[in-house]
């Protein structure tokens, strides 16, 4: 839905002979509520005969491909109202910017001066402030590839995208102070571009020297050989606006 409207002089759909069928997510580009998505095939004997069921509770066998039980209309209702309201021009528009708040995104995470990584164990950081950021493998031919995803749609503002570079700045701070680096932690403390204030900045500000405080452990008895630690909990959870 991204590229025929930002991209048209790339050639990706059927104009590529190896091109069987093309398929989209509505819920994500199409501007419709989940699950709505399509399917074309560009002749009929690239449909896999695996694919059809064969009904015939209306009286005559009727092959389809469609899922086979009773739902609503709605989004399909939905999605062709979107078409004839927003039409080519409007779907230009929406993706464009679309794009645009992507780079921004992009761009604003490589600003930040360490090193981005991905790590299975930590993927649930995010979560603890509003976002769900999984780290998954490419497919079978890629499976060395680790990466996360972030979709950025329509309802994506710029607000919001400050909000999570924020948010994963936080949270690299976080695990780099857990593991003692402290060049890394002022490096990222550093990080804070100007362009990126909105208008939580000063929240997220007092919540980084509280999630680096909390790290620390408070030691005790130090002129004996014994030593009582305690770790304080950081704050886990943002409300995203």
């Amino acid at each position: 839905m991204v590229a025929p409207f930002v991209f048209p002089e790339v050639e990706w759909d059927f104009r590529l002979e190896q091109v069987r069928s093309i398929n989209t997510s509505d819920h994500k580009y199409g501007l419709v509520l989940p699950g709505l998505g399509w399917v074309i095939w560009r002749r009929k004997e690239d449909l896999p005969e695996d694919l059809i069921f064969h009904v015939n509770y209306l009286g005559v066998d009727e092959p389809t491909f469609n899922f086979n039980f009773s739902r609503s209309a709605t989004n399909v209702i939905a999605q062709y109202y979107q078409f004839l309201r927003l039409g080519v021009d409007g779907y230009e528009r929406i993706m464009q910017l679309s794009v645009d708040k992507a780079k921004y995104v992009a761009e604003s995470l490589t600003a930040i001066d360490e090193e981005l990584f991905i790590s299975h164990s930590q993927h649930d950081k995010p979560f603890q402030c509003g976002w769900i950021i999984r780290a998954y493998t490419l497919a079978a031919n890629a499976n060395d590839i680790t990466v996360c995803r972030i979709v950025v749609r329509e309802t994506f503002t710029r607000n919001i995208a400050s909000i999570l570079i924020e948010d994963i700045r936080l949270t690299l701070l976080r695990l780099t102070d857990e593991h003692g680096h402290e060049d890394l932690v002022n490096s990222l403390k550093a990080a804070h571009n100007s362009k990126h204030h909105h208008r939580r900045s000063t929240q997220h500000r007092q919540k980084i020297d509280i999630g680096v405080r909390s790290n620390k452990y408070i030691t005790g008895n130090q002129s004996g050989n014994s030593k009582v630690e305690k770790k304080h909990k950081h704050p886990t959870v943002h409300t995203i606006c």
